[in-house]
């Protein structure tokens, strides 16, 4: 699997950044971040299975099911920055965050097959996955403390924690064994809360490990028929969806222009986040 459309992706996250630059507060600048990870969703799979006899392998009966699904690890890029809003301390502040991420993850084998033993078996004529493609706009409140919260290359080290809302438009397609099997595409808009950690550390630029989860309800695809090889077997014998549960990710983040910080030498026991500087 692959991020077919990163360059796309890309060029339309680092527009739109420019676009919001932190509501005018262009003096933030040294304060934009950009990185790439993995992403890995949970959900649940609604519609129905197919029991088959354990011998001859021919169809017996479609059983209705509601069962917890996994994508494969998928990937992701974020581009985002902060915008500082209150003081708390010598090294800490609370900020506003915003991001914009593009992600791709794929939900496998969503058409299982059991016998009546309950064991899985392989699929005549082949498994189907759907494969999601994700537009998110992370908004939030983070408190931070260390190197990027006040833009010191003299701490080392750095951390934040934060929550906020997820803004989502999805689209989800069924990747197919041929191009003549029927499906419908599924695209939906959802909003969910999400928790953040990032651990950050200053080497030549500042550098940062952020974990991110996301909770609540989005239906990722509805597909109102039943999948078909070209008009003869089935792929799928049902009507399904596939709602989405949590979505996590874990991020490796590069903050470019963080050797332009001005604070950067050991010896320098003051900080510069003075309050008359404090929206820097």
């Amino acid at each position: 699997m692959k991020l077919r459309y990163t360059p796309f992706y890309a060029f339309l996250l680092v527009g739109l950044l420019l676009c919001v630059n932190s509501f005018g507060q262009f003096r933030n600048w040294d304060r934009f971040e950009i990185g790439g990870g993995f992403i890995v969703a949970t959900g649940e799979f609604i519609g129905s299975s197919t029991v088959v006899d354990p011998v001859s392998g021919t169809w017996l009966a479609d059983t209705s099911t509601r069962r917890s699904i996994m994508t494969k690890f998928g990937y992701g890029i974020t581009v985002g920055k902060c915008i500082p809003l209150k003081r708390l301390g010598h090294t800490s502040i609370w900020a506003f965050t915003i991001h914009l991420m593009a992600n791709e993850f794929v939900w496998g084998d969503v058409n299982e097959v059991y016998n009546t033993s309950s064991y899985k078996v392989n699929k005549t004529p082949g498994t189907i996955s759907v494969i999601t493609q994700q537009l998110a706009l992370p908004l939030g409140i983070d408190y931070k403390v260390g190197t990027d919260a006040i833009k010191s290359q003299r701490l080392s080290t750095g951390a934040s924690f934060g929550i906020g809302i997820m803004p989502s438009y999805n689209g989800s397609n069924i990747e197919s064994l041929s191009s003549k099997y029927d499906h419908t595409n599924g695209y939906s808009f959802g909003i969910s809360p999400y928790v953040k950690a990032e651990f950050a550390l200053f080497s030549h630029y500042c550098w940062k490990l952020r974990i991110q989860s996301s909770f609540g309800n989005v239906f990722y695809i509805t597909e109102t028929d039943n999948i078909v090889n070209g008009g003869s077997a089935n792929l799928t014998d049902a009507p399904f969806r596939i709602r989405g549960l949590t979505n996590t990710s874990i991020s490796l983040i590069l903050m470019p222009f963080s050797r332009h910080w001005s604070e950067f030498a050991w010896w320098n026991t003051y900080d510069t986040y003075r309050r008359f500087d404090k929206m820097h």
